[in-house]
């Protein structure tokens, strides 16, 4: 009999194994009382890891709402971001009643690029700036163009050099981040009263499973991070032959929510995802989600749009796994050398 053909890799999955469910299990059956309890275990984590306060949110939405009361924000008003803005929080800025002001990028990274905005004619005064840390690369505080920043390290997860310069952290959860928790969202501050004032202005509580998962996650969170940055370290290994550029790593380090090639221009990016596609092997663009509208004329988007590669990086990604990926990806390039 032939032998079975391998398994396919998924580009994303979730960071989940059957310890993580017995020892959500254990905490909820040990402490089944109310669920603020859970909320302070689950914020006083965070606290401890970025040391500043920290409060806990249902969702998104509900943090920028919260953020938007104590701080006074005018309904209508702007908020500076790159187009790459993660889903959620873009849909959250809409829900709460504030506008982007969409700016390009730098092809590398999310610096802003000073030049004409993509901004609705009808949106207020600019109050604060969206920062970003993606695919884990910190964005240096040099990016800063207003004195408001709010600061998404969710890719981070934890505090590296060159992340936690903005007024505020926010940290989103859903199953396809480093920390699979949520759903939910976490704000940390320097700013011990304005996290009490956050505090006293969220309307509900993240639920007790959620934040039980997430406190049981953060156990295993060191061992998650190095078995993500020994598959960057693999993969930045791989040879090139002068067909793809691997990630930057800054000397003071940076995170792996992803790893994503960068493709000379866009027929051979779309032709490294369909060879790696065609042995069951994920690879897209990095940016699944509808951008908005007509941010794909700035010249840095366009440039990221069309050369960014996202190939399998995950802490249950196994050796043997990532083996086929890379020796897929070497079959690409001597197919192609100059």
């Amino acid at each position: 009999m032939k032998p079975a053909p391998p398994g396919p890799i998924l580009l994303h999955r979730a960071d989940l194994i059957s310890r993580d469910r017995e020892a959500v299990s254990a905490l909820l059956t040990a402490d089944a009382g109310s669920i603020s309890p859970w909320v302070e275990r689950w914020e006083a984590a965070w606290a401890a890891l970025w040391s500043r306060p920290a409060v806990a949110f249902v969702s998104t939405t509900a943090a920028l709402g919260a953020l938007g009361d104590v701080l006074a924000w005018p309904s209508g008003a702007a908020v500076l971001a790159d187009p790459f803005l993660e889903p959620a929080w873009r849909e959250s800025l809409a829900a709460v009643w504030l506008h982007a002001v969409w700016l390009d990028v730098d092809p590398a990274g999310a610096v802003l690029r000073p030049g004409p905005p993509r901004s609705p004619p009808h949106a207020g005064p600019i109050i604060a700036q969206f920062c970003r840390h993606p695919h884990g690369l910190p964005t240096p505080a040099s990016a800063r163009l207003h004195p408001w920043v709010l600061e998404e390290v969710s890719p981070l997860v934890r505090p590296l050099p060159g992340s936690g310069w903005g007024e505020v952290q926010l940290l989103a959860f859903d199953g396809n981040r480093i920390l699979p928790a949520g759903p939910g969202a976490v704000v940390l501050s320097r700013d011990a009263h304005l996290v009490a004032a956050l505090k006293g202005a969220r309307r509900s509580f993240p639920c007790a499973a959620a934040c039980a998962l997430g406190l049981a996650l953060l156990e295993r969170l060191e061992d998650r991070l190095e078995r993500r940055a020994r598959l960057a370290e693999a993969y930045l290994g791989l040879r090139t032959r002068g067909r793809l550029q691997l990630p930057h790593v800054p000397p003071e380090g940076r995170g792996w929510e992803g790893f994503v090639l960068s493709l000379a221009d866009v027929a051979d990016r779309d032709d490294l995802g369909r060879f790696l596609r065609r042995s069951a092997i994920g690879a897209a663009s990095p940016h699944w989600y509808r951008l908005p509208a007509g941010v794909e004329a700035l010249p840095g988007v366009a440039q990221r749009l069309q050369r960014e590669l996202a190939i399998p990086l995950y802490a249950s990604l196994d050796p043997g796994q990532q083996k086929r990926v890379i020796n897929r990806i070497h079959r690409w390039v001597e197919r192609h050398r100059p």
